[in-house]
């Protein structure tokens, strides 16, 4: 039983009144420190943007105390900087300034991709899930290749861009479609497999030595887990806490073979993530069991069928539950977002800040 997981979650930084990214992410990582008892804080690509990762939880209650932990810290410090910690996929504005980049890895990185690295104002959740060997994560890769769209869908949460609604529920998504290497990887033969695609990868376009494969769903190199990278950041703790249930429960079902899914080809799967990200829940998703195209509410369904038993052995189900409520009336983050900006840009910017320190 796959029973360990971790959850990295990237903040940008924006002024309190404009919501335009603030490039004082350095600040705010010194005086938090590289690591906490919740976990690592870390830069990522941009100066207005840093990175949380929790330490290796084994439940739901552990890993929303990690979660918490450093979102509470991150809110206090950004409020004595006017500025807000956006639990958002994009936010709400851009900025062209020049990037005072804080790695020399990235400064390599924005060579490599010229204009793309001016508008990666882009916050992910990745979820990783231990595994005991590099074959068991590519069963567990191959099993939850399908599933993908899906959960972009319940987890999408990157609607607006330069002030202006994308028309897109994850914005984030279609933005990341411009690496080298993205969207949905092949199915793999085993291992070896992998590890012979990855590696013939390495030196094409941005994919260098010093970076990965830029998949939805890879093995990590650092880490015995498969990483699964396709999720919006999250408004809330909660809903952040419930993906990874959700997907260590998915996870579980494709480690031990029970997923009866489809024979399904990368490109139909990377064109219904496209679709995910442009309606969320609203026009269909794909259906792992049938590969077909169908209405959301069987797609979702179909995935708390596969996934209860995981979740009530191992005590998380009541604890995903709400989260599932929420999901199957198609209130995502997307959705919570374009209401708030409705009644104007300082709500936005509230929705943002109480969303951060939400239980």
């Amino acid at each position: 039983m796959l029973e360990t997981f971790g959850i990295e979650e990237e903040f940008i930084l924006v002024d309190r009144r404009t919501l335009a990214p603030a490039q004082i992410a350095a600040g705010a990582i010194r005086r938090l420190g590289a690591q906490t008892q919740s976990g690592n804080v870390s830069c990522e690509f941009l100066p207005s943007q840093l990175e949380h990762s929790t330490r290796v939880c084994r439940d739901v209650f552990e890993a929303e105390r990690c979660v918490l932990s450093f979102r509470n810290a991150i809110a206090e410090w950004a409020d004595q900087h006017d500025v807000i910690a956006v639990p958002s996929g994009t936010p709400f504005q851009v900025s062209y300034e020049p990037l005072a980049l804080p790695l020399a890895r990235y400064e390599q990185i924005a060579s490599d991709v010229g204009l793309i690295a001016n508008e990666q104002f882009m916050n992910g959740m990745h979820v990783h899930i231990g595994i005991s060997s590099a074959e068991e994560g590519v069963r567990v890769l191959n099993g939850l290749r399908p599933w993908l769209p899906a959960l972009l869908a319940l987890s999408t949460n990157s609607p607006f861009w330069a002030g202006l609604d994308s028309g897109h529920y994850s914005w984030r998504t279609i933005q990341t479609r411009r690496w080298t290497t993205s969207g949905i990887p092949p199915h793999f033969t085993d291992a070896d497999d992998y590890q012979r695609v990855h590696d013939r990868m390495i030196g094409v376009g941005a994919t260098q030595h010093y970076s990965k494969t830029n998949w939805a769903i890879r093995l990590s190199e650092p880490y015995p887990t498969v990483e699964v990278r396709v999720f919006d950041m999250q408004l809330t703790a909660r809903e952040a806490v419930s993906i990874a249930a959700i997907l260590r429960a998915l996870a579980n079902a494709a480690a031990d073979g029970r997923l009866q899914n489809a024979p399904a080809r990368t490109a139909v799967l990377d064109a219904e993530l496209w679709h995910a990200a442009r309606w969320g829940l609203t026009d269909g998703l794909y259906e792992p069991l049938s590969g077909t195209h169908a209405a959301a509410e069987y797609v979702l369904a179909t995935l708390v069928r596969v996934i209860k038993p995981a979740l009530e052995r191992d005590g998380s189900f009541d604890y995903v539950r709400p989260f599932l409520r929420e999901i199957e009336l198609g209130v995502t983050g997307a959705v919570r977002q374009r209401a708030s900006l409705a009644q104007g840009v300082p709500a936005l910017g509230s929705l943002y800040r109480s969303s951060l320190v939400a239980a």
